[in-house]
C-alpha cells in the first residue's frame, strides 16, 4: 500500500480517532481497521482507474519488487505521495471521499439510518466534494506527466478528471 491512517490523522482529510491510533484500544483498533479496508479496497480502484488494468499490474510489481524496473516508477510514486510539507495523495482524496459516502449511513437489521449521536446530522457531501476536486487536480497534473512519460497501454478512466459540485452538473 502506498498510504495508510496517517493521512488522515489531521488536516483537511482528517478521520476523528485517527490521531490516537499510536494508542492501543479496541475503539482504535476498530478504526484502524475500518481505515485500512477502505484503503486496501480504493487505492487499488483508483490506481487501476488511473493507470489501467495492464499498466496497474505493472506498477504493482514495481511496488513489491527491488529491481531496474521499479526506477522507471518514481516519479509517478513522487506525484502519488507528498511527504511534505505534510503527507498528501490523490489516493488519500479517493479513499476519503468513499469512506464518507458509506459512513453516511448504517446498515442494521431492522434496515439503513442515519447516524444521529449528537443531534442533527449533518450532510458529508460539503467534505466528499472538496476530496473529491481536490483529488481531481492532482489527477490533472498526474494526467499530463502520465501522457509525457507515454507508457504502452496507459488508459485513464476520464471520471478522475471532472470536477463535482453541489447540482452534480
Amino acid at each position: 500500500m502506498m498510504i495508510d491512517y496517517t493521512f488522515f490523522q489531521d488536516g483537511l482529510l482528517r478521520v476523528d480517532g485517527a490521531l490516537l491510533l499510536g494508542t492501543p484500544s479496541p475503539t482504535n483498533q476498530a478504526i484502524q481497521g475500518l481505515l485500512e479496508s477502505f484503503i486496501d479496497r480504493y487505492e487499488a480502484e483508483y490506481l487501476c482507474k488511473l493507470l489501467g488494468e495492464e499498466l496497474y499490474e505493472d506498477f504493482l510489481l514495481s511496488l513489491s519488487e527491488e529491481n531496474s524496473a521499479a526506477n522507471d516508477w518514481e516519479g509517478l510514486k513522487r506525484l502519488l505521495v507528498v511527504e511534505k510539507p505534510f503527507k498528501r495523495s490523490p489516493i488519500a482524496n479517493y479513499v476519503y471521499f468513499h469512506l464518507l459516502r458509506s459512513c453516511d449511513s448504517d446498515a442494521t437489521l431492522n434496515g439503513v439510518k442515519i447516524d444521529t449521536d449528537d443531534g442533527k446530522p449533518v450532510s458529508p457531501e460539503r467534505k466528499m466534494r472538496f476530496a473529491w476536486n481536490d483529488m481531481v487536480l492532482h489527477n490533472r497534473k498526474l494526467y499530463g506527466w502520465l501522457r509525457k512519460a507515454n507508457y504502452k497501454g496507459w488508459k485513464m478512466d476520464e471520471e478522475l478528471l471532472e470536477f463535482i459540485n453541489t447540482f452534480n452538473i
